[in-house]
């Protein structure tokens, strides 16, 4: 069956999954004398791969700053593809006092996670080693610049009505 889903294209992690809730379905049928032994014991699993991290060139990141100007998550994207190391929940955890405009010194102090049945939340970094700061070029404080600079102009038309999302 395992085969057949690599096969099928299905995932080695779900294969997996599939595997280990199986062998626990067979374990309490067991348990309750509905068969005789564990069918997914020893089954033969597919191995994990290691696959091969694909590196973007210089040409390919020029075409997609080129692409994304314009788009309200600009600034976003400039720091995702341009800052070394920075990871997802990182980047959404920032906040602009992260950020010593003088200096151009980003500080990760915190990341932003979902926490099942309550939403997302901001974090700790897991690590003493997460919390960091990374020195950022003249083109990630210029385009965080312009990125201030449309996020205040709609804080300004929406007065009142802004909300912070901070969570």
């Amino acid at each position: 069956m395992y085969a057949d889903l690599q096969k099928a294209s299905v995932g080695i992690r779900t294969i997996r999954l599939t595997h280990s809730i199986l062998h626990r379905a067979f374990e309490r049928a067991v348990k309750y004398d509905m068969i005789v032994r564990n069918l997914a014991h020893g089954a033969m699993l597919p191995r994990w791969k290691q696959v091969e991290m694909r590196m973007v060139d210089e040409s390919q990141v020029s075409q997609f700053l080129i692409a994304a100007h314009g788009s309200p998550h600009e600034a976003l994207y400039h720091l995702a593809i341009t800052t070394t190391g920075i990871r997802q929940g990182e980047l959404l955890g920032l906040k602009w006092t992260d950020l010593q405009w003088n200096s151009g010194m980003l500080h990760i102090q915190r990341q932003m996670q979902r926490v099942p049945w309550q939403g997302w939340s901001f974090i700790e970094p897991k690590t003493k080693a997460g919390r960091r700061t990374i020195k950022l070029g003249q083109a990630s404080l210029h385009a965080l610049r312009l990125h201030k600079e449309r996020q205040q102009s709609r804080k300004d038309v929406a007065g009142e009505r802004w909300q912070d999302s901070s969570c």
